[in-house]
């Protein structure tokens, strides 16, 4: 990850083939402070969470991935209301810049290609209120 333009968004990095949930993991690291910027991303998951209290599915391994950013907002909640659509658009930016590959939003953090759900957006989390926020 020594590559990365980034100031610490995925600075700390880490893998699994096959995990439970990347937001349970997230929850859990969260509580025990590791870096702001933290990526958990699994090949599959077995307890996955999808909108509406539904069960989400990676499928088969190799064909899609679940990813879960740690974040430690320094801002008030209200200011992060977009970032789910904020992050969504910025990585159909990057696809398109980087594989000429055009990706559309499915709302509410779906990402499509040929009219495929592809994979889940990264910004399914829960905020955690710290006091002065």
């Amino acid at each position: 990850m020594e590559k990365l333009l980034t100031k610490y968004l995925g600075r700390n990095c880490l893998l699994y083939e096959e995990i439970e949930s990347t937001q349970i993991l997230a929850k859990s690291l969260a509580k025990q402070k590791v870096p702001n910027g933290t990526l958990i991303i699994a090949d599959s998951q077995t307890k996955g969470k999808g909108t509406r209290g539904r069960t989400w599915h990676t499928g088969e391994k190799g064909k899609n991935l679940a990813c879960t950013f740690i974040l430690y907002p320094n801002c008030r909640v209200i200011k992060l209301e977009t970032l789910t659509k904020d992050i969504a658009i910025c990585i159909c930016n990057a696809i398109w810049n980087l594989y000429k590959v055009s990706l559309e939003i499915k709302e509410p953090n779906d990402l499509v290609i040929n009219r495929k759900k592809s994979r889940r957006n990264f910004n399914r989390g829960k905020c955690i209120r710290r006091a002065g926020l």
